[in-house]
């Protein structure tokens, strides 16, 4: 079903994307004997709507690697340094990676950036507005889609 979530946004075939919805119904009203499987088949399907987004939002990723990848960062601060031992410490880095991030995914320069607000470069928007910015080149509006 995945290679068919993924042919669809390419192609927007309709007759596929029944296909789906209807592979998708099949195997969430299948009868089994092990309690524990029909119990997650009935939960996948009450959540159809959120789990077959995709067909209606082609902005939407098929998987959540983008949400790990937001984590990621920090797990390997946390595996190579340890923690920190201040609040302020946690808090810092905190900062810093919630700035790495943003940069990253609007593809600027993190190392630019702090260039620019520590006065050492001049001419570069505030984080923000740049954010803002690529979410309007991407047409991205506040609901999802634009």
């Amino acid at each position: 079903m995945y290679f068919d979530l993924k042919e669809y946004k390419i192609t927007k075939d309709a007759d596929l994307k029944a296909s789906i919805v209807s592979k998708f119904d099949k195997l969430t009203s299948l009868s089994v004997h092990y309690r524990e499987l029909q119990k997650q088949l009935k939960k996948l399907s009450g959540k159809r709507v959120e789990l077959l987004a995709a067909l209606d939002n082609p902005l939407l990723p098929l998987h959540n690697n983008l949400s790990e990848n937001n984590i990621r960062k920090a797990v390997q601060c946390r595996d190579i340094r340890g923690s920190t031992h201040s609040i302020d410490g946690r808090l810092a880095k905190c900062i810093m990676l919630s700035i790495y991030s943003t940069c990253t995914k609007c593809f600027i320069s993190f190392w630019d950036f702090l260039l620019s607000k520590t006065s050492l470069r001049e001419g570069m928007l505030e984080l923000d507005l740049i954010a803002k910015d690529r979410l309007l080149e991407l047409n991205i509006t506040r609901s999802g889609a634009g």
